[in-house]
């Protein structure tokens, strides 16, 4: 693979992915009631709500930055920042299960998702090497 197209590749994974982080933000953000029913949970339930919210700012925030992301030095710094956010995000999925949390439509969606989202950067980085 040349290194202009691994370099497109890298562009529009990236892009896909800030995409996908904006429009988790603003449901979240916007229509806090939405992410919990379909996870399964009460949509009444504030803290859920409002930790939605939280992490809904912060995908809107990271996804912006990520489709700002044009050179490589600003690439470089939204795989990083993005596979960050992963490696954290699985922290807290870990620290669930280790709580014994139910594992229901919530726990499951959280690993599935983050899983892929680690395949994705992983890729990512793979094809910045070449």
């Amino acid at each position: 693979m040349s290194t202009s197209e691994s370099g497109a590749k890298v562009t529009r994974s990236i892009q896909f992915v800030g995409g996908v982080r904006i429009a988790y933000g603003i449901v979240a953000l916007f229509k806090p009631r939405i992410w919990p029913k379909v996870f399964g949970i009460p949509a009444d339930n504030q803290d859920m709500r409002a930790f939605n919210a939280f992490l809904g700012s912060r995908d809107i925030a990271i996804g912006l930055h990520s489709l700002a992301a044009k050179d490589p030095v600003r690439q470089r710094d939204t795989i990083l920042i993005n596979h960050a956010c992963e490696v954290f995000d699985t922290v807290v999925n870990v620290q669930e299960m280790r709580l014994k949390r139910p594992f229901g439509t919530f726990t499951v969606a959280g690993l599935a998702f983050n899983a892929i989202m680690h395949a994705i950067w992983i890729r990512v980085h793979l094809l910045r090497r070449g």
